[in-house]
């Protein structure tokens, strides 16, 4: 199941999803629900059934996925503020670190992903369901770490990512992509949860992702 580019046509709900609303767990409001996918996230969904998104919601995701894709030039986060890493919802425009670069707005993977959850959950969609998630991609050089937000669906998971505007079903990215959920310590999603207007977080100073994550799953649709 391919998706056409957002503009020409909307992507179609997946086959086995149920007809009904969406209902949030208790709690979902929480910092657990702010930052990228972990352990409490994790056995959400291994219980939870995520109905068809409806026509709102799909529009949204194409809007916004367009949307965010133009607002954010990529950037790693070392070039950009000098740190390993530095997760920020909605990053300024500024003068990057790296040299000779203009004032914009910069931001890695992470950032796409983040600004993209919530931007869609000021506009309606719930935290809960909006899920920023990890992926070893395969390259010329080996695997590379890379990050998006996932919106589940049925048994399958759209995922909106920052290199182009499609929105494709996990399911056909599982062929090449190697997904994993990677649940760091929950302080760091406390810290993610504050982190507003590019207010700087060295990640040296404390949890550093998958580096120091307590587990690791298969990333795979549903059963």
């Amino acid at each position: 199941m391919a998706l056409l580019l957002s503009g020409c046509a909307s992507f179609q709900p997946v086959k086995d999803a149920t007809a009904g609303p969406y209902h949030a767990p208790p709690g979902s409001n929480s910092a657990a629900y702010e930052g990228i996918a972990n352990k409490l996230q994790d056995n959400y969904i291994k219980r939870a059934t995520f109905p068809k998104l409806t026509a709102t919601e799909r529009a949204l995701m194409i809007e916004v996925n367009r949307n965010v894709n133009e607002d954010i030039t990529y950037m790693t986060d070392e070039d950009n503020y000098g740190l390993m890493d530095l997760a920020v919802e909605e990053p300024r425009s500024r003068h990057p670190r790296a040299r000779g670069m203009p004032t914009a707005r910069y931001g890695d993977c992470e950032d796409y992903a983040l600004t993209k959850k919530h931007r869609l959950a000021n506009l309606g969609m719930d935290l809960s369901r909006l899920f920023v998630v990890r992926a070893m991609v395969p390259t010329s050089a080996g695997f590379q770490r890379h990050v998006v937000l996932a919106v589940p669906e049925g048994s399958d998971w759209w995922i909106l990512n920052n290199w182009d505007n499609r929105i494709e079903p996990a399911s056909l990215l599982t062929k090449w992509w190697d997904w994993n959920f990677c649940w760091p310590a929950f302080d760091q999603y406390q810290r993610i949860a504050k982190m507003r207007n590019g207010s700087r977080y060295d990640s040296s100073s404390g949890p550093r992702g998958a580096g120091t994550m307590s587990s690791l799953v298969k990333f795979t649709a549903r059963e």
